[in-house]
């Protein structure tokens, strides 16, 4: 039912390619403010590094900035690449935006709220976890005057950086996958790749390794792209997703992580393998709960027909 709309508008791949590389070229530009600040920072502080350099394991406190102006400049690119993606599938592709959603004619608000409260109940659960093993592993930063602008940029603008990659790989780039293949799960497979692959320049890949932070970004995007499917709309993802970075924003950060921000709490040192499993039961749990609430069919990723809306 998801790709019910998939072959609507104009599916010409020239426009596919088009609308890539004008969603790149956006993204670009959406990094110049954030490198031009970095650059007259580096400068002006006299630190002895280039702008490639720094963004290797960004520190935006070391350069003289705050977190909170570093971490608005570094969402501001995925503004601008929301922005040229919506016009390029309304006017390029002609199709309507809101099926990149669902196949229905109005966004499940409820479903969002629903995801992404139970998502960030269970990173809660699983930080308990990891605290209780590693409990030196965590320090207090809370700051209240840095923590009030946070709470403004992570809740106002981090979900459009979340949104767009949600519309962008597990609807864009499966609907018009599904037009090839006409496989359900194998286009989740192939998405699921590129969604790991692109994450895979992140500092933290360098730091924990490309094996287990592969792992994490390779079921992060299963995940995503199943529940997609199961629930034949885009909310479900939205909203864990939206739960994934803002709780990593807001709540514990990790250190050499592509986000620094003042999170309440810092986390010096990662155990991505322990992560990896706390994840794994994580989605499990969320996809059992999801699968009695919402009455979801396993088989239904297996099978390729388009489903007719009643």
């Amino acid at each position: 039912m998801f790709f019910k709309h998939a072959k609507s508008g104009l599916n010409n791949p020239l426009i596919y390619m088009a609308t890539l590389l004008v969603v790149m070229l956006a993204y670009a530009l959406g990094q110049m403010p954030l490198m031009t600040v970095i650059s007259y920072q580096l400068e002006k502080t006299n630190s002895g590094l280039d702008t490639a350099g720094f963004l290797k394991n960004p520190d935006f406190s070391s350069i003289g900035m705050s977190n909170n102006l570093g971490f608005f400049l570094l969402l501001l690119m995925f503004v601008s690449a929301f922005v040229s993606l919506y016009f390029m599938i309304t006017i390029a592709h002609k199709k309507k935006f809101h099926h990149m959603y669902n196949p229905y004619e109005r966004i499940s608000w409820s479903k969002i709220r629903f995801s992404f409260i139970l998502w960030t109940v269970l990173l809660g659960l699983g930080e308990l976890v990891q605290f209780l093993i590693y409990p030196d592993q965590y320090y207090l930063t809370f700051n209240l005057s840095s923590f009030l602008p946070l709470i403004f940029i992570s809740l106002l603008i981090l979900p459009i950086q979340t949104t767009f990659e949600e519309i962008f790989f597990r609807s864009y780039l499966m609907q018009g996958l599904f037009n090839v293949f006409n496989h359900k799960l194998l286009v989740v497979i192939i998405v699921t790749v590129l969604f790991a692959l692109v994450h895979g320049t992140n500092p933290e890949v360098s730091k924990y390794g490309v094996i287990p932070m592969m792992w994490y970004y390779v079921s992060a995007g299963l995940l995503l792209g199943m529940v997609t499917i199961y629930d034949h709309g885009l909310e479900i993802a939205i909203g864990i997703h939206a739960a994934m970075n803002i709780y990593s924003a807001l709540i514990v950060g990790v250190g050499n992580s592509v986000v620094q921000t003042d999170a309440i709490w810092k986390v010096a040192e990662a155990h991505i393998w322990l992560t990896n499993v706390v994840f794994l039961v994580q989605a499990l749990l969320f996809i059992y709960i999801c699968k009695r609430k919402f009455t979801w069919i396993w088989g239904s990723i297996f099978k390729n027909n388009v489903d007719q809306i009643a």
